[in-house]
């Protein structure tokens, strides 16, 4: 709340900062004012359209209000807009594992994953999506590869435990 009425307080010696719109957005989202949230990355959009990362903050919004469908435009617009689109492409994947819509949330996946090697949650959802579909390989070598980006991921190593990975007896995987 201090942090929300020092930005209100930027925001009338400057009410064109779209900036500062979104920070108190975000100020406003994580302190569970969501209304509030969501009217100010909307007047972040209104001064500054382009901005890909507001789209991507307003999706945050709208999905934690359950508003699953405009989160998934917002983020398709952030995409659009190249603005962190491998970190956009993870997003909009758990929106569309939110809408049952598992065939889009792993071409997203595979997307962020082909932009951004190196995004560990992007291997992480991944490996969940494929365990759940019984792709039991694919799973283990995105647990294996999630591993090699963070060691310590706690997620990653009892799925790989199980399948025999890494130790005495593993199965093997190919790197």
């Amino acid at each position: 709340p201090a942090a929300i009425a020092d930005l209100t307080r930027a925001l009338t010696l400057n009410p064109k900062s779209a900036e500062t719109y979104a920070q108190r957005g975000l100020a406003r989202r994580r302190s569970g004012d969501l209304a509030g949230a969501l009217a100010d990355y909307e007047s972040a959009i209104a001064l500054q359209p382009y901005s890909g990362a507001f789209y991507g903050g307003r999706a945050r919004v709208r999905l934690a209000q359950g508003d699953v469908a405009a989160a998934i435009e917002d983020l398709t617009r952030q995409i659009e807009r190249r603005d962190n689109a491998a970190q956009a492409y993870t997003e909009r994947s758990r929106a569309y594992e939110r809408a049952s819509d598992a065939a889009a949330a792993l071409s997203d996946l595979d997307r962020a994953i082909a932009l951004d090697a190196g995004q560990a949650e992007a291997y992480r959802a991944r490996a969940r999506l494929r365990q759940a579909k019984g792709d039991a390989e694919g799973a283990a070598a995105d647990y294996t590869k999630l591993l090699e980006l963070d060691a310590q991921d706690a997620g990653a190593a009892p799925p790989l435990a199980r399948r025999g990975v890494g130790g005495e007896g593993g199965v093997g995987f190919p790197e």
